[in-house]
């Protein structure tokens, strides 16, 4: 299909704000000859990318892998246009190559150049295709969000069936995912929420909801759970996490989403609670092919559950490649609710 040699993309020159992102037009993935480029990558053409409190949280510091200047977004939707793969590759990864035209959606690495832009490279073996009954753009929605949930419930926490879980962060976007699969996976769910989120979150599957800024938060919680709490799943911060801690029952289990707690706040060897933290990013950095095939696991297993009926995408604002930044700035200001996808689709 030719080299394409330029598309547009919103460039970060340097650490700082989503109004510091630029618009402009620059060589795509494409135009670089193939014998420089890996061994294995496809060309996917963006048709929807979520945006995500990573994005302007890392563009704010920088990143030690990036080249400037840098293509942030992590959560990609579109369709593959080319695939670049050297003979001995094809023959070894061949089973894992998309076929141009094909639908895909995948949770980028971080230290790469993101779906900002209007096409984007990516291996092989990130990519989850997507079904035809499922929408590019509710797909942009799920990677970040929902891989994080789904590592949380299901890997972390494991059985829960019976048990009552604790959603700190229950209106967010990895909230509302995190609420619906622990409902799904027979648990009994407190959602800790705004107010005006209540009836949202009661809709995906809580059985109560707390509002979390109240100064009688915990008493509240524990009214409900006088025992403790068999699970917390923190979306906030590791300021809420540590807090979170005291409301375990013995042996209960906190996963840490957005910053890991102090455990030297409680005695040891006493309430002995277990901690997990997800990081999806780390599947990339640490986790080797087995790791980025559980994130194309788990955006199959998300789409399906999805396309059964069993989960619900969090409320989507829908907005065009243009107004990228100002969405980003809207998120910093937490001025969103559910989740927002930029739509790049051609006709």
């Amino acid at each position: 299909m030719g080299c394409l040699p330029i598309m547009r993309a919103w460039l970060l020159d340097r650490p700082g704000p989503p109004s510091s992102l630029r618009l402009a037009e620059v060589d795509s993935p494409w135009r670089a000859p193939a014998h420089t480029r890996r061994d294995v990558e496809v060309l996917v053409q963006v048709e929807a990318v979520g945006l995500n409190p990573v994005d302007f949280t890392t563009a704010a510091v920088g990143h030690p892998a990036w080249r400037y200047p840098h293509v942030l977004g992590l959560d990609v939707a579109g369709r593959v246009v080319a695939v670049h793969a050297e003979a001995a590759a094809r023959s070894e990864q061949g089973w894992m190559l998309p076929e141009p035209g094909t639908r895909v959606v995948f949770h980028q690495d971080l230290r790469e150049p993101g779906g900002f832009a209007e096409f984007v490279s990516v291996r092989p073996e990130a990519l989850a295709r997507i079904p035809p009954e499922i929408d590019p753009i509710a797909a942009a929605s799920m990677p970040t969000a929902g891989l994080t949930a789904l590592d949380a419930v299901e890997r972390r926490l494991r059985q829960i069936s019976g048990h009552t879980v604790l959603v700190h962060g229950a209106g967010g976007g990895v909230g509302s995912f995190a609420v619906q699969l622990a409902k799904l996976f027979g648990a009994r769910v407190i959602g800790a929420a705004r107010p005006q989120d209540e009836a949202r979150v009661r809709a995906l599957g809580a059985l109560h909801v707390v509002d979390h800024r109240a100064e009688d938060f915990a008493e509240q919680v524990l009214a409900l759970a006088p025992e403790g709490l068999d699970a917390i799943i923190d979306t906030v911060s590791a300021r809420s996490a540590t807090e979170g801690l005291r409301l375990l029952r013995h042996a209960g289990h906190l996963v840490a989403i957005a910053g890991r707690p102090d455990l030297s706040t409680v005695p040891a060897f006493g309430l002995a609670p277990t901690v997990s933290e997800v990081a999806l990013g780390a599947a990339y950095t640490h986790g080797g092919l087995a790791g980025r095939r559980w994130l194309v696991w788990g955006l199959e297993r998300l789409m399906r559950l999805t396309i059964e009926g069993h989960l619900h995408p969090p409320a989507l604002e829908v907005i065009a490649f243009d107004e990228i930044p100002l969405g980003l700035e809207r998120l910093a200001a937490r001025k969103v609710r559910g989740k927002v996808v930029a739509n790049l689709r051609w006709g």
